[in-house]
This record gives structure tokens, C-alpha cells and sequence, in this order.
């Protein structure tokens, strides 16, 4: 029989309805929201919006809009507060779920700074999906 550890270096689940205080957001591409999603949905054209999970719900998500009024890529940054993972830690699972809106496909990276949050810092690509 194994033993099994755990240490959480950094959670968020932006159920205070807020983006939290530490947080970094970068609109890049400075588009205009498409009007079809301005609407109902109710995007603005700030970089990232806390969403709750339905009408009425507690439960929120983080967002950020990629239909746009002019053909443009989404270029829109989301950046925690630093945190540390300690020297010498090993099996280190960095965990998220992550969805697209509308049935449009679409992707999103995952970027890693080790010094500031300036969109050039972050040199180390993760994963895309």
C-alpha cells in the first residue's frame, strides 16, 4: 500500500462574483464584441468577465469574449498572482477546465512567467488547447 500526499500552491473558483484582487488582465487585440454576443450575453469589451454559471446561480465562471466586429484573433490575457512552486517539488499537476461558449471552434494557451506579468514574459508555453 502507497502513500499519497498533497499541497495546493494556488486555487481560485471566482465564486465571490469578482475577478479577484492580484489578478492581471491584458486586452491585446482591442476589438469590439460582435453584437450578437453584446446583447443577451452582455459582453463588454473589457478583457475578462465574471459570469455566473446560470441566472440565479452562486456559482461563476471567468471569460472572455473572441467574436468580434472585425475579423481579428482574440489576443486577451488572464494572469493569476504569483505564486511559488517550492525547489525540488516533484509530480506538480497545474489543473483548470476550460470550454468554449459557442459551438465556433476556437483555442486558448496556457503561458508560464517566472519574473513579472507583462504578456513578453511569458516565454514558457504550457499547453494549447
Amino acid at each position: 500500500m502507497g502513500s499519497v500526499f498533497s499541497q495546493t500552491y494556488y486555487s481560485e473558483n471566482f465564486n465571490t462574483g469578482t475577478i479577484p484582487s492580484g489578478f492581471v488582465l491584458w486586452n491585446v487585440d482591442g476589438a469590439t464584441p460582435n453584437a450578437a454576443i453584446t446583447g443577451s450575453a452582455g459582453w463588454t469589451n473589457v478583457a475578462w468577465m465574471i459570469r455566473p454559471v446560470a441566472t440565479g446561480q452562486t456559482d461563476y465562471w471567468v471569460g472572455s469574449p473572441s467574436l468580434f466586429t472585425t475579423n481579428v484573433m482574440a489576443n486577451r490575457w488572464i494572469c493569476t498572482p504569483q505564486f511559488t512552486v517550492p525547489t525540488g517539488s516533484t509530480n506538480v499537476l497545474v489543473q483548470w477546465d476550460g470550454t468554449g461558449y459557442y459551438s465556433t471552434p476556437g483555442s486558448y494557451e496556457v503561458r508560464i512567467s517566472t519574473t513579472d506579468s507583462n504578456t513578453t514574459s511569458f516565454t514558457t508555453l504550457l499547453t494549447t488547447k
